[in-house]
């Protein structure tokens, strides 16, 4: 008897309201460990959903540049349509770049990043040499430090007079590149297939009638 008033005396009265403060972290500690599990698991299906979107893409690319033109030219037909009435057409088709000076500067490849270098040299240099310098856009790139906003007005020759430095870079719109090869190759003139990442041949184009 003695024994069992010495264990009530021992114990603690029970504060419910003390409990119930560090019962309310650990909700909010689990809803937040919930929230990072349902973060993690669509992140994931995110990532199975834009592989799976670029192995179709990929897919469409190469029914479109190279099984359907090649039965086409079995067959020996430019054109042709189909049973719901869409129309096919094969087209030249050609892809062409020059890699950017952005490019090759977050090249972390010492062997790509010379690749590419050598690239965009020898495309500016042919672009030059073909007299189409007029497709050439120049870009200036001026670092202003800060509380000089005002020199970013002046004229190119005269930032090295107010101790600026300055990057030039050449540019040319990829479609202004694009018609201008295009009408180069139909014109029969050899084009530097290496330089410009050229790539040629014919793609299927899809005319759907409406409502199908």
């Amino acid at each position: 008897m003695n024994d069992q008033n010495h264990i009530y005396e021992q114990e603690q009265p029970i504060d419910y309201q003390a409990d119930a403060a560090e019962q309310a972290p650990v909700d909010k500690l689990q809803k937040l460990m919930n929230a990072y599990q349902l973060w993690k698991m669509n992140n994931n299906e995110l990532r199975t959903i834009e592989q799976s979107v670029n192995i179709l893409i990929e897919q469409q690319r190469e029914i479109e540049t190279k099984y359907i033109p090649e039965i086409m030219n079995e067959l020996g037909i430019a054109e042709f349509t189909t049973n719901d009435g869409t129309k096919i057409k094969k087209e030249p088709w050609l892809a062409c770049s020059i890699p950017t000076q952005n490019a090759i500067n977050d090249q972390k490849d010492p062997g790509k990043k010379v690749e590419l270098t050598s690239r965009r040299i020898a495309a500016f240099q042919w672009l030059h040499d073909v007299g189409a310098s007029a497709i050439i856009s120049n870009e200036v790139v001026v670092d202003i430090p800060k509380g000089k906003k005002d020199q970013a007005e002046e004229l190119k020759l005269a930032l090295n007079e107010i101790g600026l430095d300055w990057i030039e870079e050449e540019t040319v719109h990829p479609q202004t590149l694009k018609s201008f090869l295009k009408q180069k190759l139909e014109m029969g003139k050899n084009v530097p297939e290496v330089a410009f990442g050229l790539v040629t041949g014919e793609k299927a184009k899809f005319k759907q009638v409406k409502g199908i």
